[in-house]
């Protein structure tokens, strides 16, 4: 462990150590990018489509959707697209072709989708907010030859746009947005799209000549058909590593681009109270302005800064029913934490941006030097009024990561700093986590991760740690995992999120993907996972779980589950045994009526009373299309807990909700979500105690495009029957943002 006194010293010298080596290997890196081949030399030969060429043309077309040979001509065309959903390696089953030309201002990407049938589906909706496994085009870029992150640029026969940051397993940052253009059209034979992606909306090397990863995709909604021009391996674990060659463009550079976005809102407040509501109350002057700057550094290095915050939320959390002794994570959604955020991620969280509740003011930098990427984060953070326990507090987080390859080591440092004058009696001045963490993928099939973690406070001079390892082996056929997960007693991640502390845990996990092709199902994968906690500092076995089940994918990409627990938990010397049996079914995301169910029934155990129950849980939800603008989603949730030996019911919880949106125009769109959560519990004693919430938020909006936006929302959030609340909350506010780009 590295002591309080030493931790000043070893911060420095793990921070110099990685961007020495950032400094060495991006010389390296951008020498190799320079070249123009780098794709074919030592490491990289071993990547499946190394070989393959993409050439980018010289010109300026007018993006219209409307494909014009003149505008064009330049351009070589590609086509000879693969599938890799549902029949991998397989031609696709309609014709793509797609363009590349560049100026100095532009990377311009066009499309002809040859589509006779099925049905075109070009849903209408908000930018990023795409419907489903719908019809769409895509291109996907690595400028930086890293083979693990890379831009997602998405356009729909609409002319819808989306952008994502795409890792290396296929999930992504969908949160990140950027400034470009692209317009659609529809024909009798099919569909077209033309993109515009300015230079300065991406993050590449200052070389002379561009050498990068790029693959093209398209889907086939009403077909469950994805295609690619560079074929994907699907039983890889790297599926930027299955891009092709990008050259040919010359003299182009990223620029510095600036970006001011400033803010205001109104709001009046109804705020309820026990015994009856307060009067409305206008909230609205300085407090309730600000704005955020971003600065292009370098060509792969941003600072975002913001005063008063945005934080204001147009998406309400959900309610979610735990019934486990362990905390809930809940996403991110304020657009300052949302940049970048992929960078800090590690196998056991050290920054959890949400911990950052209300902050007056901080500042973010992220990007890449060389092959380093930097993400470092600080805010200052201010009680929630006077009543709240939280003091102020600076709140900050450094991640530094070492590409090498496919592979990194990383390291991160976050720290909450109190003054003296806020702190209560039990609180120390500051808490660190120091942690390093490590992906080595020795080839595409292979991967071992790993990660260790200290937590240290100044006053009570807690000193503990956390580790975790885990390997993993994908093929076509085989998907095996297996990791080990130690967090000691006392460790303490407070910036972070670990739900479950004082644990040791072993999970293994084995599956055989078969492609069975069997009429209208085409994979069947059976499988078995383990989970064994025990007591970190014991070593006692608190909890094992072994979960066999079965995966059966069809051909239109639906998915039926069945899995099965049986498990025992150990408590003072008890066991309590107990099995649960569950079936889930998912739909295909596509076409204008698709949905979701499951059930689980079985033995649960209740950790406040120490015993085990029996329960009964079922959810389900659809959501329906009637035309190209709007759309509907209906979802419930069902859990009842039942005495073993079939006393009474110990309490029931139900969760319905009810979304439906509609586009008027693409930047003009409504939107309103209803949620009621009932439960009654104690049903075994007598009547029982009930309670209720609700949930409304009725939003009108006009999105003219990243950060330039004006919303009008109404929300309701009704407490009901629950002791000691009197009347609902009510909020009617008005947000003005727009974006200025330089």
């Amino acid at each position: 462990m590295i002591g309080e006194k030493d931790q000043p010293a070893a911060i420095t010298v793990l921070t110099v150590l990685l961007l020495a080596i950032s400094l060495s290997t991006g010389v390296s890196a951008q020498a190799t990018n320079s070249s123009g081949n780098g794709l074919t030399n030592g490491v990289n030969e071993r990547f499946r489509n190394a070989g393959m060429l993409v050439l980018a043309g010289r010109g300026t077309p007018v993006i219209d959707g409307v494909l014009s040979i003149d505008e064009w001509d330049m351009a070589t065309p590609y086509s000879g697209f693969t599938q890799f959903q549902p029949d991998p390696d397989k031609p696709a089953s309609q014709k793509t072709t797609a363009w590349i030309l560049y100026d100095e201002n532009n990377l311009y990407v066009a499309f002809a989708c040859e589509q006779p049938d099925p049905e075109i589906q070009a849903y209408i909706t908000r930018r990023d907010h795409m419907e489903g496994n719908a019809d769409f085009v895509a291109i996907l870029v690595d400028p930086f030859l890293s083979w693990k992150e890379a831009y997602l640029f998405m356009v729909n026969p609409a002319g819808i746009q989306s952008e994502t940051m795409v890792g290396t397993e296929g999930g992504g940052d969908g949160n990140w947005d950027t400034l470009w253009r692209a317009q659609a059209s529809v024909s009798e034979s099919g569909w077209s799209a033309e993109m515009a992606i300015p230079w300065n909306s991406l993050r590449f090397t200052r070389a002379d000549k561009q050498t990068w990863g790029i693959n093209l995709v398209r889907s086939i909604g009403g077909k469950s058909e994805m295609s690619v021009y560079a074929p994907l391996d699907i039983g890889g674990n790297n599926i930027i590593a299955s891009n092709a060659t990008f050259s040919g463009v010359e003299g182009v550079s990223p620029g510095r681009s600036i970006w001011f976005n400033p803010y205001a809102t109104a709001r009046a407040a109804r705020e309820g109270a026990v015994g009856g509501g307060t009067d409305w109350a206008r909230q609205s002057g300085l407090n309730y302005m600000g704005a955020d700057l971003r600065l292009g550094l370098a060509s792969n290095l941003i600072l975002d800064m913001t005063v008063n915050p945005d934080f204001g939320h147009i998406e309400a959390d959900q309610e979610k029913i735990n019934l486990t002794p362990y905390e809930l994570f809940f996403e991110e959604k304020r657009p300052f934490f949302l940049e970048g955020q992929r960078i800090f991620d590690m196998p056991i969280d050290l920054f959890y941006s949400r911990r950052i509740y209300n902050p007056i003011g901080g500042a973010k930098l992220t990007g890449q030097v060389g092959s380093t990427q930097i993400g470092l984060v600080t805010a200052y953070n201010e009680p929630l009024g006077s009543n709240d326990p939280f003091p102020y507090t600076m709140q900050s987080a450094l991640r530094l990561k070492q590409n090498i390859g496919t592979s990194y080591i990383g390291a991160m440092v976050t720290s909450q700093e109190m003054p003296a004058q806020s702190r209560t009696d039990d609180e120390s001045g500051y808490y660190r986590n120091i942690g390093i963490d490590f992906d080595f993928k020795p080839s595409d099939r292979i991967s071992v991760m790993g990660q260790v973690a200290t937590f240290s406070e100044s006053e009570v001079g807690r000193r503990n740690g956390a580790w975790v390892l885990a390997a993993a082996y994908t093929s076509r056929s085989l998907i095996s995992t297996i990791s080990f997960v130690d967090i000691q007693r006392d460790f303490d991640a407070r910036l972070g999120f670990v739900p479950r502390r004082n644990q040791l845990l072993i999970e293994p996990f084995i599956g055989y993907r078969h492609e069975a092709d069997w009429g209208k199902i085409k994979w069947v994968t059976p499988n078995c996972r383990v989970l064994r906690f025990q007591n970190s500092t014991t070593g006692e076995l608190v909890e094992q779980r072994i979960g066999p089940g079965v995966s059966v994918q069809m051909r239109n990409n639906s998915s039926i589950n069945f899995d099965v627990w049986i498990w025992d938990v150990r408590r003072n010397g008890i066991t309590y045994p107990g099995t649960n049996y569950t079936v889930s079914w998912n739909a295909n995301q596509s076409g204008a009526l698709n949905g979701y169910a499951g059930f689980d029934v079985g033995d649960g155990f209740d950790y406040g009373d120490e015993q085990v129950v029996t329960d009964y849980a079922g959810w389900t939800g659809v959501t329906w299309r009637p035309g190209m603008r709007a759309s509907v989603s209906v979802s419930g949730q069902y859990i009842q807990r039942n005495m073993v030996d079939g006393g009474g019911v110990i309490g029931d919880y139900v969760i319905g909700s009810v979304r439906g949106n509609y586009q008027f125009t693409r930047e003009l769109f409504g939107r309103i979500y209803l949620q009621q959560r009932l439960d009654h519990t104690g049903q075994d004693a007598g009547a029982g105690s009930k309670s209720r919430r609700m949930l409304m938020n009725v939003l009108l909006g006009y999105e003219v495009g990243p950060g330039s936006v004006i919303y009008v929302a109404y929300n309701h959030y009704d407490l009901g029957t629950i002791p000691g609340v009197g009347e609902p909350d009510r909020v009617l506010f008005l947000k003005v943002a727009r974006l200025f780009a330089f």
